[in-house]
Order: structure tokens, then sequence, then C-alpha cells
């Protein structure tokens, strides 16, 4: 820490003097300047992680969307077609059907696969089973079920 340092002004009276020495100078700069490193690190992961909950807040927002436009299209309408395979529901390599959304310059890729007469891993006539896929950065997915029946 500081030192007392004692100076004698030839007058017979000593004058005390206080301060910082290099050194510690040098520690405390050096601690202020890691806790800025820490917390400009902070702020950029804070902004990561809000960026991917906002991707990911729109990828459920798109997955609804085609949700909802699954239910109010006709039973038969080409948009919901099987392809002829129903074992093929979580099938990403080869969907039965896929779009590409783009919401603020950043773009979704929105995949879907059919199963007629399926509900789950049973047998129902008059049901399609769809499932949702929005994919974004080619490593998130965001997946939603969509039952439809054959209602007149």
């Amino acid at each position: 820490m500081s030192e007392r340092m004692s100076i004698n002004r030839g007058n017979g009276m000593n004058c005390v003097k206080r301060g910082l020495t290099l050194v510690e100078i040098l520690v405390a700069l050096s601690i202020l300047l890691i806790a800025i490193i820490f917390a400009a690190n902070l702020g950029v992961g804070a902004a990561q992680l809000n960026r991917r909950a906002k991707r990911q807040a729109d990828a459920r927002i798109i997955a609804f969307k085609f949700a909802e436009m699954f239910r109010s299209l006709n039973y038969s309408d080409t948009t919901i077609q099987d392809d002829g395979d129903v074992n093929d529901l979580d099938d990403t390599d080869h969907p039965d059907h896929k779009r590409v959304v783009q919401i603020e310059d950043y773009k979704y890729t929105v995949m879907w696969n059919v199963a007629d007469n399926m509900l789950y891993d049973s047998a129902v006539v008059g049901i399609k089973t769809i499932k949702i896929f929005v994919l974004w950065a080619h490593k998130y997915k965001y997946t939603l079920t969509v039952i439809k029946g054959n209602v007149p």
C-alpha cells in the first residue's frame, strides 16, 4: 500500500506525503480493465441470447401460422397431400413439402410431412397428421404437430 514519506524541509518541520506507487496504479488499472472486458462480454452474450430468443419466437409464430393455414384448407388440398409414405413424419431430409419464409431479412426453412389416415401410431380413417418443422441457422428446429380431420 502507500507509504508515508517524511521529507525534511530544512526548517525543522517534517512534511508527511501520502501517495500511490506505480505498482499500485498498474494493479488498479489492470483490475479495472478486466472488469470492463467482463462487462463487454456480458453485453455481447446478452445480445446473442436475445437474438436467439427472437429467432425461436419467430419460428414458433411461423409454425402456428402454417398450422392455422392447414386447418383452414380442404382435406384434399394439395398443400397437405401425403407423398405416399405414412412413416416419414420425422423425415427432414426428404420432406413432403418445403418452403422458405423470410422475416426481417432472416430466412427460415419450413417443412412439413403428412401422414394420411394416421393418428400418431394408429390407423384412423379420415385423419391427417401433419408435422411442421421450422429450421434456422442450420442447427435450430421448432416442431409442431397438427391433426386435421375430414369434416364436411
